[in-house]
């Protein structure tokens, strides 16, 4: 599968991205849960300073 650019995203008709869709590969549980525990759930100002955060607790994240 090639590496795919928000830019070309961008320009690919509505068929397109569904056969891109359909060619991904889904992540297992294992995956998931791992991008869980590294993903920022943080809440920043317009200076890009954190000043809270939506979820404190891993095990809140719903799938």
């Amino acid at each position: 599968m090639m590496n795919v650019t928000g830019e070309l995203l961008s320009k690919m008709s509505m068929e397109d991205l569904d056969k891109l869709f359909q060619q991904m590969k889904h992540p297992t549980q294992e995956q998931k849960e791992s991008a869980w525990k590294k993903m920022d759930t943080g809440i920043y100002d317009g200076q890009g300073n954190i000043i809270g955060d939506r979820c404190s607790e891993e095990d809140a994240y719903i799938e």
